[in-house]
C-alpha cells in the first residue's frame, strides 16, 4: 500500500511512516496526518488531510493531494503553510532571506488550506487540541480508534532518542510549550505518535514521554541561563547569546544554525525573564541579557 523511505509501524490502529527528516506521517482510515517531504501518498484512500503546524517537514506532501482531499490546518498556521517565505521572514527578522541560511526543514512546497482548524471535534472520531509552543498555532489531534485514543502530537513532543540527539529543540514560546505538555498530561490518551521518532503505547509509556519532554524543555532553560553573566555590566546581546550557544553545541560552522537558534533562544530568554531567572536591560538601543536569579520551575 505504501512506498516510503522507511518501514511503517502500527500503533493502536494508526499506521505511522517516516518521511524525509524522520518526520512521521500517520494514516487512519481515510484520514492522513502531517504528510511531509518525499512521502508517497496513498491518494485513493485519503479523504481528509490534517496538519499540525506549518513546517514543511510536516505539511509539504499535502500539496500532492490538493484538489483531491480536503486540507485542514490550524487557523494561525495557515500563513506559514500557504506561504513558507512568511516563516522565513519572521524567523530571520525580515527581508528576503537567502535559502542557504534557512534550515531545510522549512523548505518545501506551499499548500492551499481548505478548512481552518480550531479546538474541538473536526471529524468523526478526530478531535483537535490546541498545543501552542513549537509554533503559535500548533494543534495536535486525538484520534479515537477501536484500540484506544491516539495523540498525533506533531512537534509538541519528541521521542526519547530524538531528545538525546538534539539538546536544543526549535520552538517559539517556551512557556506555552510547557503549558501544552502539561495539558496533554491531563488528557486521557492511550498512545502517542510524536512528530519525530518512534510512537509509544500504554499509559506508562505515554506518561514517560510527556515527562521526558518537560524535563528536556527545563534543561533548555538551564542551558541558556548558564550562558548569561551574573551582572548587568557584563550583559550579553541576543546575538552574543546565540553565538555562545552555537559554540557550546558545536554548530558554529553551519550557516543554517541561525534559523533554528534565533527563535529558540529568543523564546527561552523571554521565558527566563517571565520566570524571574533573567533580566533585560537596553544599552545604547541594544537589548542585553543577564542572569538575575537561579531557581527551578
Amino acid at each position: 500500500m505504501f512506498k516510503l523511505e522507511r518501514k511503517c509501524v502500527k500503533v493502536a490502529g494508526v499506521v505511522v511512516c517516516s518521511c524525509k527528516f524522520n518526520a512521521n506521517m500517520s494514516l487512519y482510515k481515510g484520514y492522513l496526518f502531517d504528510p511531509g517531504i518525499q512521502c508517497s501518498i496513498p491518494s485513493k484512500d485519503v479523504k481528509v488531510v490534517f496538519l499540525t503546524h506549518g513546517h514543511m517537514d510536516h505539511c509539504s506532501g499535502a500539496a500532492l493531494l490538493s484538489g483531491r482531499a480536503r486540507i485542514y490546518a490550524p487557523r494561525h498556521c495557515v500563513a506559514f503553510i500557504e506561504r513558507p517565505q512568511v516563516l522565513h521572514t519572521i524567523t530571520m527578522g525580515g527581508g528576503a532571506v537567502p535559502e542557504n541560511l534557512i534550515t531545510p526543514y522549512f523548505i518545501g512546497s506551499s499548500v492551499f488550506v481548505d478548512e481552518l482548524v480550531v479546538e474541538g471535534c473536526v471529524a468523526d472520531g478526530v478531535y483537535a487540541i490546541a498545543t501552542p509552543g513549537h509554533t503559535p498555532g500548533h494543534h495536535s489531534y486525538i484520534v479515537e480508534t477501536e484500540y484506544g485514543r491516539v495523540l498525533i502530537a506533531g512537534d509538541l513532543l519528541f521521542s526519547s532518542d530524538y531528545l538525546e540527539r538534539y539538546p536544543l529543540l526549535y520552538h517559539m514560546d517556551t512557556v506555552a510549550l510547557l503549558d501544552s505538555l502539561e495539558k496533554i498530561g491531563r488528557a486521557d490518551i492511550d498512545a502517542i505518535v510524536p512528530g519525530h521518532g518512534m510512537p509509544v503505547e500504554g499509559s506508562r509509556a505515554v506518561n514517560n514521554i510527556i515527562k521526558e519532554n518537560i524535563h528536556a524543555v527545563n534543561n533548555m532553560l538551564r542551558f541558556v541561563e548558564d550562558i548569561l553573566p551574573n551582572t548587568q555590566e557584563e550583559a550579553l546581546s541576543f546575538d552574543e547569546v546565540i553565538a555562545e550557544a552555537a559554540k557550546r553545541l558545536d554548530l558554529s560552522e553551519n550557516p543554517r544554525t541561525y534559523s533554528v537558534l534565533s527563535p529558540t533562544i529568543r523564546a527561552l530568554l523571554f521565558a527566563l525573564l517571565r520566570l524571574g531567572r533573567a533580566a533585560l536591560v537596553v544599552v545604547n538601543g541594544v537589548p542585553r541579557w543577564y542572569a538575575e536569579k537561579r531557581s527551578c520551575r
